[in-house]
């Protein structure tokens, strides 16, 4: 069955996701049209919509044919994430349009939309600028794999909280403390 919905129709009713069926399911976030699981072996699937990457599959509306994009962009039945196959993901986050991986050893992650700062990152991804300068488009700030927030680095991030554009997530200073980060629109 497929749970992405459309302009036509919406699940109404509960239903197994039988293209998970043999995973073990441990936790699960939904942003806005996006949704994603993490399994107990590690793997993490996402489905929905990736119009701004928030699924971590590589690619946006952007990176289609103009007028292409939004149909391509909707991913029927869950997808893994490739991309964070090696990193040790243990809590995995959704703001509206965007994704944030927790990592075990409280490395940060996030893809998708960035325009507001949701992915902690002040920068427009050189990627999809190059993307889009071939295409004749405007720049984008949208990140299409998981990417590492850059400016906590150095930190340990101990949980995340995600808003509609912002986001807000605990470290540990080292000292029995814990520090408070915040990032995005709020």
């Amino acid at each position: 069955q497929k749970l992405c919905r459309n302009e036509d129709n919406a699940v109404k009713q509960p239903q197994q996701l039988v293209s998970l069926q043999d995973q073990v399911v441990t936790q699960v976030a939904c942003g806005e049209t996006h949704s994603l699981c993490l399994c107990k072996n590690g793997s993490i699937f996402g489905w929905g919509m990736s119009l701004y990457g928030q699924l971590g599959l590589g690619f946006s509306s952007d990176s289609f044919e103009p007028g292409l994009g939004m149909e391509k962009s909707k991913v029927m039945e869950p997808r893994k994430i490739e991309s964070l196959k090696d990193e040790q993901v243990a809590k995995i986050y959704c703001g509206s349009t965007f994704s944030l991986f927790l990592t075990k050893n409280g490395e940060l992650y996030g893809c998708g939309m960035n325009d507001l700062g949701q992915l902690g990152e002040d920068i427009y991804n050189a990627l999809s600028v190059l993307e889009n300068a071939r295409m004749g488009q405007m720049q984008t700030s949208d990140i299409t794999i998981p990417t590492q927030v850059s400016s906590l680095l150095e930190v340990q991030i101990s949980t995340v909280a995600c808003g509609e554009s912002h986001v807000l997530a605990i470290a540990a200073d080292g000292k029995d403390r814990k520090m408070l980060w915040a990032w995005g629109q709020y």
